[in-house]
């Protein structure tokens, strides 16, 4: 008892105290602002990450006009297989991307959005794997009907339009696919950093 009273009157430990409450208030107010940083980047990242589920909503839209109006000749069950393709392409980027919305993940503690992050870019893989094949049944399909409805000579140009269109769609869609993939391990990063 002693000992506490004869440390509580000098003036050196009550400095001491006072500099250390200080620099506990500049450090809480460094982290609160650390946090707000953190938080505008991911923000700027997530934007980026959630506008794949428009452009992937709207190029299914698109593709389902465009492929009933251009192959109208072709049979009825691969029109239907390429319209329910494209509408579980886009239900399943818009079912992925809903615990990653802005709104939801900017309330959520640093160690939840990186576990969501991770979750989607699991989800993104699952979906690619998932298509890939799919998408290689389909051309095989679609060159097969097309083959059978012109015969060998008319359909080079058909043949060669859908390669080439592929080719295109498959190169924007693996950008599209990296591009979230990237955003995502930026995030993770800096959460963990």
């Amino acid at each position: 008892m002693k000992m506490e009273n004869s440390t509580l009157g000098h003036p050196e430990f009550e400095e001491m105290r006072s500099q250390l409450e200080l620099l506990k208030n500049k450090i809480a107010q460094e982290e609160i602002v650390n946090d707000k940083l953190l938080r505008e980047t991911m923000k700027f990242r997530l934007s980026s990450i959630n506008k794949q589920v428009w452009i992937d909503v709207i190029a299914a839209a698109f593709g389902i006009f465009l492929y009933l109006g251009l192959f109208s000749f072709l049979p009825i069950w691969l029109l239907a297989f390429v319209v329910i393709l494209l509408v579980a392409d886009a239900t399943a980027t818009v079912l992925v991307h809903r615990p990653v919305r802005e709104k939801l993940i900017m309330n959520d503690d640093l160690k939840t959005v990186a576990n969501k992050m991770r979750r989607l870019k699991k989800a993104y893989i699952t979906i690619l794997c998932v298509e890939l094949p799919v998408l290689i049944v389909f051309a095989a399909l679609f060159l097969k009907e097309v083959v059978h409805y012109f015969g060998n000579v008319p359909s080079k140009g058909i043949i060669c339009g859908g390669i080439v269109g592929g080719v295109i769609g498959f190169a924007i869609g693996l950008m599209m696919f990296r591009r979230v993939l990237k955003n995502s391990d930026a995030i993770i990063k800096q959460i963990e950093e």
